[in-house]
């Protein structure tokens, strides 16, 4: 059994949060313009941020990960 110790899949909600204080970004959508700004793709919804950890874990035979919120106010995407 593999145990992860340390991941991130970050959320639309994390990159709309941790990018407020950025001048110029658009109110609505800018965590897909943050995303793309960083090379990185939307994870979209919660459940959609889901599937691709469940893939991705699977892909590396990973057992259990704990998962917790990287920012205040993103923990609907965790749950």
């Amino acid at each position: 059994m593999i145990a992860d110790a340390h991941c991130h899949f970050f959320s639309s909600r994390f990159l709309e949060l941790l990018s407020q204080p950025i001048p110029d970004l658009p109110a609505e959508g800018r965590a897909v313009v943050v995303a793309s700004k960083l090379g990185w793709s939307d994870s979209g919804n919660p459940a959609a941020l889901a599937a691709t950890w469940i893939a991705e874990l699977d892909r590396h035979f990973v057992s259990r990960a704990a998962l917790i919120a990287s920012i205040p106010g993103d923990e609907a995407s965790v749950a």
